[in-house]
């Protein structure tokens, strides 16, 4: 799930975005590292 156009698809919540995003860049950043 790619979200390029700086605008949210009106079926998501904005919450729950913000909770997705930041949970999938903290595993991102856990699985460059190691």
């Amino acid at each position: 799930m790619h979200i390029n156009t700086g605008q949210l698809p009106s079926g998501i919540n904005r919450s729950e975005f913000d909770n997705w995003r930041r949970n999938y860049w903290e595993n991102r950043v856990k699985n460059l590292v190691e």
